[in-house]
């Protein structure tokens, strides 16, 4: 069955946030819940704020445990498993598994994007979890569909727990490009509620939400530093991306280097140093 499709008329981040946790409230929605942003545009920034105000020790919610995974700048599912443990805070006992597992792996040469979960922990997790009613919210960097089961996080019809989930939330706005095969047809078959914010913004909203896009490029790419690169030209960039309509992760450092939109004494080692970040990271 194809997942519901719900068209939200946030202006901003904030007010997605908020018609975001009115829908994780309402539990006939179904258990997983995908988020598109604005074609593409704000997801990992609204994923971002949903899961801090979840955790807020001031707002009451229907969840005794929330997991924010952030797996934009993806790496594998040992690492997404990990990641995952972390946020249960799992014994030390536990966690040093994974150091055990990892040292094995390095000894017998299988790299790092190959590594997959590992069963103790994932059992770990399962135990963790079975009897709460959680969340996740999770940014899903890779080029397909993840199950977080295979982790051990049960998230099914039959329990109230929930998963709040975007793909590639940070910049990727044609999905065809990335994915794997049939990727994108699993996560519909998987899905039930399909979110995604309406287009129609005034310009100064647009460009507002551009900015806040900007400082997820930045922190990812770890230069938010006031002698550094300004996330105000990292808007223009992106508002300069989206009309030549490309990938941002491939092509748009070059183009606003050398397609002058940074210029002259702008282009400092912070450029060049940002432009290099994005292709290590893939931000």
């Amino acid at each position: 069955m194809p997942p519901e499709k719900i068209e939200i008329e946030p202006k901003n981040i904030d007010a997605a946030a908020g018609e975001i946790l009115g829908v994780l409230e309402d539990t006939s929605k179904g258990n997983l819940i995908y988020f598109k942003g604005w074609y593409g545009f704000g997801a990992s920034a609204v994923l971002n704020l949903v899961a801090q105000r979840l955790k807020s020790s001031t707002r009451q919610n229907k969840f005794d445990i929330v997991i924010h995974v952030d797996c934009s700048v993806w790496k594998s599912m040992r690492a997404l498993q990990k990641a995952i443990a972390e946020e249960l805070e799992l014994p030390h006992s536990v966690m040093a598994i994974f150091d055990r597992c990892e040292e094995e792996d390095d000894f017998s040469g299988i790299d790092e994007g190959s590594r997959g979960v590992i069963a103790d922990i994932r059992r770990e997790i399962f135990r963790k979890l079975v009897n709460s009613i959680f969340v996740v919210v999770f940014h899903n960097g890779s080029r397909r569909y993840i199950d977080l089961y295979d982790c051990g996080v049960p998230i099914t019809t039959f329990l109230s727990n929930m998963m709040l989930w975007t793909w590639h939330g940070r910049f990727r706005v044609d999905l065809d490009r990335i994915l794997e095969d049939g990727e994108k047809g699993k996560m519909k078959s998987q899905t039930d509620v399909l979110l995604y914010a309406s287009p129609q913004l005034e310009d100064e909203e647009i460009r507002d939400l551009l900015h806040e896009e900007a400082l997820e490029v930045a922190r990812c790419a770890g230069i938010v530093k006031p002698d550094d690169i300004s996330h105000k030209i990292v808007t223009e960039c992106l508002i300069y991306m989206t009309k030549i309509a490309t990938d941002l992760k491939t092509h748009a450092p070059n183009y606003w280097i050398c397609d002058g939109i940074i210029q002259g004494q702008c282009i400092s080692m912070g450029y060049w140093q940002f432009s290099a970040q994005k292709h290590v990271l893939g931000c």
